[in-house]
């Protein structure tokens, strides 16, 4: 997800579909898509991620091993 907030006060927010240097598309979730010139952009959030950093879960050992583990289960 996507959050900007526009020039006009406004706020859009969706999934980050295609982005060039000039634009930005945010998909709606009713299926429809907006253009937004960049230049009118104020603030934008990054796209946050629902998967929890690996690295606060498993220490850098237990990464390994797990890691080691299903290496061993293609063999």
């Amino acid at each position: 997800m996507i959050s900007v907030t526009l020039s006009d006060g406004s706020n859009v927010s969706g999934l980050l579909g295609d982005e060039t240097e000039e634009d930005l598309e945010i998909l709606s979730l009713d299926g429809s898509s907006r253009l937004i010139d960049k230049t009118m952009i104020v603030s934008r959030t990054a796209p946050i991620s629902s998967m929890p950093p690996m690295g606060f879960i498993l220490t850098k050992r237990e990464l390994r091993d797990v890691i080691a583990f299903l290496i061993e289960l293609n063999e």
